[in-house]
């Protein structure tokens, strides 16, 4: 920790470290594409829950997006989809990783604890309504999802991580989601990880790649 502690103290930070969790709007002329749904209600007592005001502010209702895109499943991620069991995105299309979707709603799902509650259960939760619905697709392998929207699978952080390539009038921009945590540490050195990561030499593998890709 004294390293870490170090690298903040350079850049003017200390702990506790506090992160900002983003989403980004897509608008292709005939989609509205979102790349992850922000925390919801989950986090910090719905601290972060603020994506329907801020859709709102740019001129934008729920029920006008077309497609969300989840880098991963995690609840910082995912927990804007549902409020109070109720679907925030009518119209929406939800596409996730498949080893993600198969770890939420498949064979390998944790199992509930001594509480009854399985460690995924808020994931669970802000994905099956969209899933019962026919709503939930799967992610496998790199994919070409909409003209100019692709798919690259990044596993590591989690087992269905992807990350989100668009190309337009030749330019690129790539949607990481969750490759980098804490900035003033792992810009300068990749190779720390997190404990969120479920394969944390992957995850770090990841990073330094498109580290390397990015340069």
């Amino acid at each position: 920790s004294g390293e870490v502690d170090s690298a903040l103290k350079a850049n003017d930070e200390s702990g506790p470290y506090k992160i900002g969790l983003n989403a980004f709007l897509i608008n292709t002329g005939s989609q509205l594409i979102l790349v992850d749904a922000g925390a919801g209600d989950i986090f910090d007592r719905g601290q972060f829950g603020k994506m329907t005001k801020n859709l709102a502010l740019a001129g934008y209702k729920p029920e006008d997006i077309n497609i969300i895109l989840l880098t991963h499943f995690h609840p910082d991620h995912c927990g804007g989809l549902v409020r109070n069991g109720k679907v925030i995105f009518p119209n929406a299309t939800v596409y996730l990783g498949k080893a993600d979707v198969d770890l939420l709603f498949g064979a390998s799902t944790p199992k509930p604890g001594a509480d009854g509650k399985s460690p995924v259960q808020d994931e669970i939760n802000m994905l099956k309504p969209y899933r019962n619905a026919g709503k939930l697709k799967s992610i496998d392998g790199a994919s070409e999802l909409f003209p100019g929207i692709s798919s690259l699978p990044a596993p590591g952080h989690t087992p269905g991580h992807n990350f989100f390539t668009l190309q337009s009038k030749g330019q690129k921009l790539v949607f990481w989601g969750d490759i980098v945590h804490v900035s003033e540490v792992q810009f300068s050195d990749p190779s720390p990880t997190v404990i969120f990561d479920s394969n944390r030499p992957a995850a770090k593998e990841q990073r330094l790649k498109v580290f390397n890709d990015a340069e």
